[in-house]
């Protein structure tokens, strides 16, 4: 038989996994947004290095107003860079820290529960 306090816990206990299951799918979806940021900064990232060799390329000299533009864009996707990977960082440590309340939490009611069983037999 289920008690009062039973459903109570059991409630209590859906309530949190459903709070877990949101904050990983809400960290999930930064990580997807981290990501794109990423591969898209890297790849303007790289196209400014490719421009500068080309436009440096073996010559001795170039005018400054042609090669500091270029150094800038290169310098500013670096620190976007920089920049998203510290917010990567904050959440694998966020996801971490979540990861040791889900671990510290126990379930009354799982699938090997002998009121599961009889609820099947039925």
């Amino acid at each position: 038989a289920v008690t009062e306090k039973m459903a109570q816990r059991w409630k209590e206990e859906l309530a949190n996994r459903r709070q877990y299951l949101s904050y990983l799918q809400s960290l999930q979806e930064d990580i997807s947004v981290s990501l794109h940021k990423i591969q898209t900064e890297r790849e303007t990232f790289l196209a400014d290095l490719k421009e500068l060799e080309a436009m440096v390329g073996g010559r001795s000299s170039v005018p400054k107003e042609h090669v500091y533009p270029k150094f800038e864009d290169a310098a500013i996707s670096w620190l976007k860079l920089v920049e998203e990977a510290k917010v990567v960082s904050v959440r694998r440590a966020t996801l971490a820290e979540l990861q040791g309340h889900a671990a510290s939490y126990h379930t009354t009611l799982t699938a090997d529960s002998p009121i599961v069983y009889a609820a099947k037999a039925q």
